[in-house]
């Protein structure tokens, strides 16, 4: 399967990041006045959502970037700007929708979602980028993002009793009520590793 690789590799980092206590989502710089400048960002400077959010938040912390933006090969060309010698893609996870109409049938259509994968580079990868690419940065207490980072993401998610899983079978995560959690820390991960098994099957479902 062509995606598997990357979607394992998202997957594997998720949880070993995880293991060892790496808390992605608090940031090292300051944040503007929309409060969201620490997010990783497109070649756009829109902010990523969802899954995205997270490991190239884990991906930028893992690696000491100082950058939160992220670009694909041609759009760091297009910026000005090259990708170094030997640096090494991150996966990112493009959601998209179609309507399927069935030949036989073209009123029983349906909205069929499914996911894509693609290679983005920190911009701390490269090298002839504009300034706008690299936020000054200052040394502040860490901070927490709010829920909707990851309620971004398009699966439902229900709340109550005290398991957490994704349910394949009726697409939609089932949680703890956030208060049930230890900390806010813990209830991000646990929420984005729901998550991620999501994304898992929606590019190779079982």
């Amino acid at each position: 399967m062509a995606h598997e690789k990357p979607i394992h590799r998202i997957i594997d980092m998720v949880v070993v990041a995880l293991e060892n206590g790496l808390q992605p989502w608090r940031k090292p710089w300051e944040t503007s006045g929309d409060g969201a400048v620490w997010l990783p960002r497109r070649a756009d400077h829109q902010p990523f959502s969802g899954m995205n959010a997270i490991t190239l938040m884990m991906a930028g912390a893992a690696a000491g970037y100082s950058s939160p933006y992220w670009l694909t090969y041609k759009q760091a060309q297009q910026a000005g700007g090259q990708v170094r010698r030997g640096e090494r893609a991150m996966p990112a996870i493009l959601y998209k929708t179609r309507i399927v109409e069935p030949e036989d049938d073209p009123d029983d259509g349906y909205v069929m979602r499914y996911l894509k994968c693609y290679s983005v580079f920190c911009a701390d990868q490269c090298e002839g980028l504009p300034g706008d690419y690299f936020p000054v940065l200052t040394e502040r207490p860490p901070q927490a993002p709010t829920d909707s980072v990851l309620d971004a993401f398009p699966v439902p998610i229900r709340y109550g009793g005290d398991r957490a899983f994704y349910s394949e079978a009726h697409d939609f995560i089932q949680l703890p009520e956030p208060s049930a959690f230890h900390c806010s820390e813990s209830y991000l991960a646990t929420k984005a590793h729901e998550q991620i098994h999501n994304a898992d099957f929606l590019i190779m479902p079982s």
